[in-house]
């Protein structure tokens, strides 16, 4: 997948009369998938190259200094989109100017003059320029003047239920992993580096890898356990996975309580030279809240029970 930097008044000739889809696709979900489907087959259709248009950081991110919602960042994003086999992905990096630019400006200057595209597939719901005051109906008004068609896909709903970024984002705050995988189309996933631990786990009987997200913006679903499944090493294994300050150990062990992500892998013995590696964890569902306990045995058996249920909802 070719990926360019789009920066007027550089031109891309060899993309020009291309059909492309605009949008932030911030977790690439249903919804998403149904626009940027759309794109490929009429390319297929009209037997010339397509492409897909996006901005890095997505405006939610400019706009609000305190975002930390993503629910993928650059390199998710472009591994998803990859799978769709686009000719080319274009990126935008959204600035101030580009935030303050009128839509007309923005679509002359950064689209029409860029690739003169052949046909543009947008959401019922896409904005652009400033205030988001640009829709479809400007876009089918360019598109008279400057020989372009407009493709409006209607908004998504599944299960009669509106997909939406920001509803998925909801969800996922809210805990409810399930109901935001479904919205999604596939699980929730991040993505991160193992960093060594204090080996506590392991002093328990139940070792575990320690996970660093390299991206601040990613949205961390609240603390609890978690089933997951992680890609490690182009092998996958099924795991317990908890987000939070362990209370109970920071307790006994008189640690200072640190929000960790630390996942026991079920039917996994090889935790030698691991550190440093890249993990994907994609997470199927929540199993508890984050609770002390009493007891390291009465932590154990809870342990004991999260692992079981765990093996429940793992595919057989």
């Amino acid at each position: 997948m070719l990926i360019y930097k789009i920066s007027p008044p550089k031109k891309y000739p060899q993309f020009f009369s291309s059909i492309i889809t605009i949008g932030s696709f911030d977790g690439v979900h249903r919804g998403h998938n149904k626009i940027i489907t759309t794109t490929k087959n009429l390319a297929r259709l009209n037997n010339c190259p397509w492409g897909i248009i996006t901005f890095s950081p997505i405006p939610q991110m400019f706009l609000y200094k305190d975002f930390r919602f993503l629910l993928t960042t650059d390199e998710e994003k472009w591994a998803i989109l990859a799978k769709y086999q686009p000719d080319f992905v274009g990126v935008i990096k959204f600035t101030e100017k580009i935030k303050n630019l009128s839509p007309d400006d923005f679509f002359i200057n950064y689209i029409i003059n860029v690739l003169k595209p052949r046909t543009v597939v947008v959401g019922s719901d896409h904005r652009f320029g400033v205030n988001g005051s640009g829709d479809f109906k400007l876009l089918k008004k360019l598109g008279q003047k400057y020989n372009f068609s407009i493709k409006v896909i209607n908004h998504y709903k599944y299960h009669q239920v509106p997909v939406q970024s920001t509803r998925i984002r909801e969800l996922l705050i809210l805990g409810n992993i399930k109901r935001a995988n479904e919205l999604l189309g596939r699980h929730y996933f991040l993505t991160g580096t193992i960093k060594k631990g204090l080996g506590i786990g392991r002093k328990l009987g139940f070792p575990t890898i320690n996970i660093q997200i390299n991206n601040k913006f990613k949205l961390i679903p609240p603390d609890g356990v978690y089933v997951v499944k992680s890609s490690l090493d182009n092998k996958i294994y099924y795991g317990v996975m908890n987000i939070g300050i362990a209370p109970t150990i920071s307790e006994l062990y008189k640690l200072k309580p640190q929000r960790k992500i630390e996942i026991y892998l079920l039917k996994f013995y090889e935790y030698s030279n691991l550190y440093g590696q890249k993990i994907l964890i994609e997470i199927i569902d929540r199993l508890r809240d984050e609770k002390k306990f009493n007891s390291i045995e009465a932590l154990t058996k809870q342990i004991e029970e999260d692992i079981k249920k765990a093996y429940e909802l793992i595919p057989k």
